[in-house]
């Protein structure tokens, strides 16, 4: 264990929390979930905020934590509709399963030249979007070719 997080880019984005990000991503869910209490308590998380993800965990899994996750993305949207929080959406979208909801906040993100947008290649969460017909479309509007 790491006695602390290190900040790895501009969106302080902190290397505990890459690491849950990627060990979800090849189905490591109760790793990714130590990751990320490893990266609340690094980053100076109240005990409070810890013992409810904690919580939340423990009732409901990691469902009810990227629901969790949706909720306070959708707050932050309605304050400051800031391209990295659209895009937050859309992955939580997709790793529910909600496909179109997903493709929704992408095209959102498209229209706001999110620089955000490669992000859809890594971490592959949730159901695939790739295999999508609309995703060629997201392609396109991003301008790569298929």
């Amino acid at each position: 264990m790491r006695p602390r997080s290190l900040a790895c880019d501009v969106l302080n984005c902190t290397l505990d929390e890459l690491s849950a990000h990627g060990v979800n991503a090849k189905g490591m869910e109760t790793e990714s979930y130590q990751e990320r209490v490893r990266a609340l308590e690094a980053g100076g998380a109240s005990p409070k905020d810890i013992e409810e993800l904690r919580r939340t965990y423990a009732i409901s899994g990691r469902t009810g934590l990227i629901e969790k996750d949706l909720k306070s993305d959708l707050r932050a949207w309605e304050k400051d509709h800031w391209h990295v929080t659209a895009f937050f959406v859309a992955e939580r979208y997709r790793d529910l399963g909600n496909t179109e909801e997903a493709f929704a906040w992408l095209n959102k993100c498209i229209d706001m030249h999110s620089t955000m947008l490669p992000w859809i290649y890594a971490y592959p969460t949730g159901p695939p979007l790739h295999s999508d017909p609309r995703f060629a479309e997201i392609r396109r509007k991003m301008g790569i070719a298929n």
